[in-house]
């Protein structure tokens, strides 16, 4: 196979230019290798990934279906790993680090569907974005990579913009023709600016974009993340892709496009906060659901229709509101352990659709890590049995508080029958004795940890 250059070029106005095959290539990107026939069809022309594993297999698949694949280099994160990256005595494993990068590279260089080799996914975290050897490090890979393979750019991939990071990209990556971010929520509407306010001058790619994160939301009075709902979120994906647009064509532009994230599934704090798709195994038929897999919500149909200039034939179900006990989530939920409670999800479907009701309650996780979504060796978090009582076709539903004092989370799946799906959580906390909320109504016969109803909304 011929590989197709990809190079990054100044154009006469001081634009910066991804160009693929000698032609300006602006990134529509989704961030995930699942399903790549349905990112193909909704008008993504790329896909990226994380690491190399089963890259050949990613890039065939991209090739066949006309998309592109910005393939990663794993780099170990520089908070645990100082002494490796700045210490003589390691020097021959980070050269051996670098000929391992090289030797994929040698392997898929020829491949059409490559785009980008991007080294690392925010090595950078947790308070090392001005940790100098990183960045020589990662020159150093950058350097490697292109004497390897001439024909395509090389990026590398940080957390969001700052002075430092930034600094330490000009002073030590001159051979990193793309600067990667990772960016959620409110910043990614002025990401343009911010990047020429923190001192970068060249060409970058949004290498993640998606809504508020669990570090930017409002919390309860006991710190649990407010997560947006579906039909919010889906507002933050569209303004994130309109700024890249409106950055690619501004003068002196800079932006080359971006990858939305995730396609797939991901647990990050909650099942629900961070996915594209519906892919959360207790909602699926084979686990008591209502839903397929690979349901889409509304940020979908926002991003179609930004990369294709055309509405999509159905659109995604809307939520408006979720409550619990008469009380939304912001109201910092409070109930007697064992209570009966009705909840309420105010819903409707643009398209007049037959929607579906699904109802699970899941305990919060208890650790950090597993709050800040990085922790998931204790396996798929799974409903409380005999929460959901009972449901009805308005979006009303019975739930019983467990007897367990702590912290859980209501979720409502909103699904139109025709692949759309809308979500919604409130977090709430059930405690025992006085000073929590009770039940004005008496108990009912228990339906287990999953209620499903249908309803007629208009």
């Amino acid at each position: 196979m011929e590989p197709v250059e990809t190079r990054v070029v100044q154009t006469r106005d001081r634009s910066w230019v991804l160009q693929r095959g000698g032609s300006p290539y602006f990134v529509k990107g989704v961030g995930g290798t699942s399903r790549l026939e349905r990112a193909a069809a909704l008008g993504a022309n790329s896909v990226r990934t994380w690491t190399c594993n089963d890259l050949l297999r990613v890039l065939d698949e991209a090739h066949a279906l006309g998309l592109t694949v910005t393939a990663g280099l794993h780099v170990k994160s520089a908070a645990s790993n100082q002494d490796w990256y700045s210490s003589a005595k390691h020097a021959p494993e980070r050269a051996q680090k670098i000929a391992d990068y090289v030797a994929v590279v040698r392997q898929h260089k020829h491949h059409p569907a490559l785009l980008l080799w991007a080294v690392g996914n925010e090595p950078n975290a947790e308070g090392c974005n001005a940790f100098a050897p990183l960045y020589a490090f990662i020159n150093e890979a950058a350097l490697a990579v292109k004497a390897e393979d001439p024909h395509h750019a090389v990026a590398t991939v940080t957390t969001s913009p700052t002075p430092e990071i930034a600094g330490c990209l000009n002073a030590h990556c001159p051979d990193v023709d793309v600067w990667g971010v990772n960016v959620y929520g409110p910043l990614l509407p002025k990401l343009a600016g911010k990047m020429r306010d923190v001192g970068w001058a060249r060409c970058y790619c949004v290498t993640e974009y998606g809504p508020k994160n669990h570090w930017q939301a409002r919390k309860t009075h006991w710190g649990a993340q407010l997560e947006p709902s579906s039909t919010e979120k889906a507002h933050t994906y569209k303004a994130a892709y309109l700024a890249q647009a409106a950055d690619a064509a501004a003068p002196a532009a800079q932006c080359c496009g971006g990858y939305a994230f995730k396609w797939g599934w991901k647990e990050q704090v909650t099942v629900t906060w961070i996915c594209l798709l519906n892919e959360y195994e207790h909602t699926l038929v084979d686990r008591g659901g209502t839903l397929r897999g690979g349901e889409e919500t509304a940020a979908l149909d926002e991003l179609s229709l930004c990369w294709t200039g055309r509405p999509p034939a159905n659109r995604a179900p809307e939520v408006r509101s979720l409550t619990l006990a008469g009380a939304p989530a912001d109201a910092s939920v409070r109930l007697r352990c064992g209570a009966l409670h009705e909840a309420r999800c105010e819903a409707r479907d643009p398209d007049g659709d037959l929607l579906t009701f699904l109802w699970l309650l899941l305990r919060e996780g208890g650790s950090k890590a597993d709050r800040e979504g990085v922790s998931w060796k204790g396996g798929v978090p799974t409903p409380i049995p005999g929460s959901v009582e009972s449901s009805d076709a308005s979006g009303q539903a019975r739930i019983r508080v467990p007897a367990a004092p702590g912290h859980y989370r209501l979720y409502v799946w909103v699904s139109d029958g025709h692949g759309h799906v809308a979500t919604m959580n409130l977090p709430f906390e059930a405690a025992a004795g006085d000073g929590a909320s009770e039940s004005e109504k008496p108990h009912q016969a228990g339906r287990g940890c999953l209620g499903t109803c249908m309803g007629l909304l208009k």
